[in-house]
């Protein structure tokens, strides 16, 4: 058995792409941070879904469609994933 398809580091590098997992292990650490906040409840169903925005939200995906607007002189932001 060997691997098919071996990735381009270079070319990830080129692009300013992590390629060691230090990066994706420390991303891991602060999602746990957050979701442990004190007072923080989360339904683990919940959470994956979180996620999910999260990560289109950072990669500005063109599935995210973002909605904000202020309600009693606070700004509410809302992330919605195009299915």
């Amino acid at each position: 058995m060997g691997f098919k398809h071996f990735p381009c580091y270079a070319q990830y590098q080129q692009l300013g792409l992590t390629i060691g997992s230090g990066d994706v292990k420390s991303k891991i650490k602060q999602v746990g941070a957050r979701v442990k906040l004190a007072g923080a409840r989360w339904n683990r169903r919940n959470v994956s879904h979180m996620l999910r925005l999260r990560c289109a939200y950072l990669n500005r995906s063109s599935l995210l469609s973002v909605f904000s607007h202020a309600v009693s002189g606070m700004h509410l932001l809302h992330l919605y994933l195009i299915h």
